[in-house]
């Protein structure tokens, strides 16, 4: 990476904004302690300020600087939440929603996940595998080229040598010899590995609902200039929702959205889950037994917000059309009313004083 591209990530990047606010060493691990401690996706609006508030009264003194989210001194603690949320909102650390009872909703931005998942990074471990990933990495790698060769001999000549492989294999089990299995080693770092693309993949589904919402703001930024005509707004929407949906981003999220609301992909996720957790216990190998199980509910979810700021897109839009249509027709009647009036008003008059008047124009010489 240049040099000059990080100088402009330190001073733009919103995830390294949050760690060089003055709060952050009180704020960064609230916020970790209220949404990851128990993986929560979303808090409603009233209990995210009744759990601030309660973590404001334990502070000592000195430990807020009230001067960043512009609190005046001796402001009780609900008064500092409220504007501490509205700050964090501001600064991008949260996002807020309404829900379908019109409750605001805070979830973590895509910022904040992704800080969290530095932070993790940093953390000492005990254990770290690296055995998984050079095998992940060398089929990457397999797959990359296999997948992207269109010389149909060569392709099936490596179909054979798996095939071969394979054979071979059950061969040797029918023999009576027992299949490889993983240790404990191999299976803790591979449930490490798993476990942290699992909470990448919660944080990517963060960003590819902020495309959304970008383009839910250009929609409404040129709702509200007056000289761009409708048809203008409805090309711009529904080409900046086709060039999503075909970007390499949207084919991702797409293709694994539909394996994951299959029904075969959730029975099949449901079988290994079960399975996995079943060996694990029988192996004694520690782990976040809660998480393995809801993960797939939460990608749901995550996946879900998605389709539901498409969605929004799509009402919004309808909102546009209809608002333009609705005040046009007004227009319309008004003006029909108006000539009505006129009618009635002349109608009894011999000479009503109406009509066109032509201003007769000197021949050119």
């Amino acid at each position: 990476m240049p040099n000059p591209d990080i100088s402009y990530l330190f001073e733009s990047a919103p995830a390294i904004q949050i760690i060089r606010m003055r709060n952050a060493h009180w704020v960064v691990p609230f916020l970790f302690k209220a949404f990851k401690t128990d993986n929560i996706l979303s808090l409603p609006e009233p209990k995210l300020i009744n759990m601030l508030a309660e973590e404001l009264r334990n502070h000592s003194e000195g430990v807020e600087d009230l001067e960043e989210a512009r609190i005046e001194f001796g402001e009780d603690e609900e008064s500092r939440a409220r504007k501490y949320l509205l700050n964090w909102v501001q600064k991008r650390l949260l996002q807020d929603f309404p829900d379908a009872e019109a409750i605001t909703q805070y979830q973590l931005s895509a910022h904040t996940e992704k800080l969290f998942q530095w932070l993790h990074s940093l953390e000492k471990r005990q254990f770290v595998g690296t055995e998984s990933r050079f095998r992940f990495l060398f089929q990457t790698l397999r797959e990359m080229v296999e997948y992207t060769e269109d010389n149909t001999a060569k392709r099936l000549e490596e179909l054979k040598n798996r095939k071969a492989e394979i054979d071979k294999e059950i061969k040797k089990i029918e023999m009576g010899f027992k299949p490889e299995i993983y240790t404990n080693a191999q299976l803790r770092e591979r449930l490490d590995w798993f476990t942290r693309l699992s909470h990448e993949l919660l944080s990517d589904f963060r960003e590819v609902e902020d495309n959304f919402k970008y383009i839910h703001r250009h929609i409404v930024e040129q709702h509200t200039k007056a000289e761009i005509h409708k048809g203008t707004i409805v090309g711009y929407a529904f080409e900046a929702y086709d060039a999503l949906r075909k970007s390499d981003q949207g084919k991702s999220f797409y293709a694994f959205w539909d394996f994951l609301v299959s029904r075969a992909g959730q029975e099949e996720w449901r079988l290994l889950t079960d399975q996995l957790l079943q060996l694990l216990q029988d192996r004694n190998i520690d782990n976040d037994g809660d998480f393995v199980q809801r993960i797939k509910s939460q990608l749901l979810q995550q996946g879900r917000n998605v389709y539901e700021a498409n969605d929004k897109m799509a009402e919004k839009l309808s909102r546009i059309i209809t608002e333009k249509e609705i005040a046009r027709h007004r227009r319309l009647r008004q003006q029909i009313g108006s000539i009505k009036e006129l009618v009635f008003q002349l109608m009894d008059e011999d000479q009503p004083p109406c009509g066109l008047v032509l201003t007769r124009q000197p021949p050119s010489a």
